[in-house]
């Protein structure tokens, strides 16, 4: 269904992987709906955030509404989350509202 459970609910758009080691083999995928992470339903994209950074499993595992997943392993990611910032030149990894 289309219509929201939630009032805040928004769709969590994946348009493209910036390619890097840790997302190897997910560099075609884009414009991708993410609808869980790790088995929990994702609400938002301040949602999205709080799950993975308060996240302690090994893998981050994004999941669309057909079961498709995305696996990025959690510690790869944080060690070179930096560098990926530094090679896009990509001055903050979320917008000014996330980073609260």
């Amino acid at each position: 269904s289309n219509i929201p459970e939630k009032v805040d609910q928004q769709v969590v758009v994946l348009l493209k992987a910036l390619a890097a080691n840790v997302n190897e083999g997910y560099q075609n995928v884009n414009s991708w709906v993410a609808d869980k992470v790790n088995g929990e339903k994702i609400w938002n994209l301040s949602d999205l955030v709080k799950k993975v950074e308060n996240s302690l499993d090994p893998f981050i595992i994004f999941e669309d509404k057909w079961g498709q997943q995305i696996v990025i392993d959690r510690e790869k990611a944080e060690n070179t989350h930096q560098e990926i910032l530094e090679t896009y030149r990509i001055t903050f990894d979320r917008s000014e509202d996330l980073r609260k």
